[in-house]
């Protein structure tokens, strides 16, 4: 699906009560759009793919807090970006829980009206983004030349399962009604053999031309999933007792940054 293009000065809507009447004067970013997913889904490669081909301002928590007007809010953001080529992260999370808002698929639809271009991004393998997500809680270690496995206490595994199968429940409800294009970590951006063909993809959903080739070093590694967690005999027996027991049935190996 292709997103239409945005205007300089976007138009009336009847839903005033997200902000969207006047915006007050000034200049649009050209291309506007949004990463919409959680965390440790690849939202840093994507911009870094972007980062090849211009000057790009991609913002953070804008509506992680209640927003009386949240479309005003965004606008304004976007105004003193004063790049070509702007967007903003968003996760189900700042719309149901920042926002309160009883129709997050209505506002999500506003936005595109307002000529923001929708990208989701998806990871495939919930254990290893549930591994992901959990190490990032940890505190940093001293650098070391070697990865170390992290412990992981089997029931705030679970806990996260649990959260990112609600996640993806809302965010698949949310984005049914919704033009957008979904980027899928594993196979999209996780490979630096696909990224070619990804930027291809993300420059006609922008509606952009981008001739030459996306170049980002990633550093990769081979590791099988018992390799990554320190008691991980304790882990399978949980998730064998458990609703959850299918993620051990997942790919053994796979590349990881």
């Amino acid at each position: 699906m292709t997103a239409d293009k945005p205007t300089d000065a976007p138009a009336f809507h009847s839903s005033r009560a997200h902000g969207s009447g006047w915006f007050g004067p000034g200049k649009l970013p050209t291309t506007r759009f949004i990463l919409f997913g959680g965390d440790r889904c690849g939202k840093s490669i994507l911009v870094e793919l972007l980062l090849q081909y211009g000057l790009v301002v991609c913002d953070r928590n804008l509506l992680a807090n209640r927003c009386f007007f949240p479309l005003w809010h965004l606008h304004r953001q976007a105004l003193r970006s004063q790049v070509d080529l702007y967007g903003f992260q968003l996760s189900s999370n700042d719309v149901l829980e920042g926002q309160r808002l009883r129709e997050p698929s209505d506002f999500l639809q506003l936005l595109h009206q307002q000529g923001y271009c929708i990208i989701h991004l998806h990871r495939q393998d919930i254990m290893r983004h549930a591994v992901a997500l959990l190490k990032a809680q940890q505190p940093l270690a001293v650098p070391t030349l070697k990865r170390q496995p992290i412990e992981i206490p089997p029931d705030a595994l679970l806990a996260q399962l649990a959260q990112l199968e609600q996640q993806r429940l809302e965010e698949t409800a949310i984005l049914a009604p919704v033009p957008h294009l979904r980027i899928t970590y594993e196979t999209d951006l996780l490979d630096p053999n696909q990224h070619p063909q990804t930027t291809q993809r993300l420059s006609e959903f922008l509606g952009e031309s981008w001739s030459s080739q996306p170049r980002i070093n990633l550093r990769l590694v081979h590791h099988q999933i018992a390799d990554l967690i320190a008691n991980y005999d304790e882990v399978r027996q949980a998730l064998e007792q458990s609703d959850y027991a299918y993620v051990l049935s997942a790919r053994s190996m796979q590349l990881v940054i």
